[in-house]
């Protein structure tokens, strides 16, 4: 590990920038990728586990991998969800401070003093 640090510092700054820009992208994606998958926006199917639909009268068993979703479209559905949640936090916090700063911006008194 030292030797690569020492090796990286022998490097010119254009290339450290690069390889530190690479390094907190590829950090950041593997926390999201974790954070998605604990939340159970991502899943990773498992060889030979089926899935059962019901439609009515009749049912079925399929193998997932005929029925999971292709890459594209998983990713897409993680990032509409991550999305949706970062949404629902922000219009919570929003709410909450709103609240709060409501009659200090409006100029009502809340606490009225004696």
């Amino acid at each position: 590990m030292r030797a690569t640090i020492e090796k990286l510092k022998q490097k010119p700054e254009s290339y450290r920038h690069k390889f530190a820009l690479f390094a907190s992208a590829g950090f950041t994606v593997a926390v999201f990728m974790v954070w998605a998958t604990s939340q159970g926006y991502m899943a990773v199917p498992r060889p030979g586990s089926t899935v059962e639909y019901n439609s009515g009268s009749q049912t079925a068993s399929v193998s997932q991998y005929n029925s999971a979703p292709s890459p594209i479209d998983n990713s897409v559905s993680l990032f509409e969800g991550a999305v949706s949640e970062m949404g629902d936090k922000y219009n919570e916090l929003k709410s909450s401070v709103l609240d709060v700063l409501a009659p200090f911006v409006s100029g009502i008194e809340v606490y009225q003093s004696e």
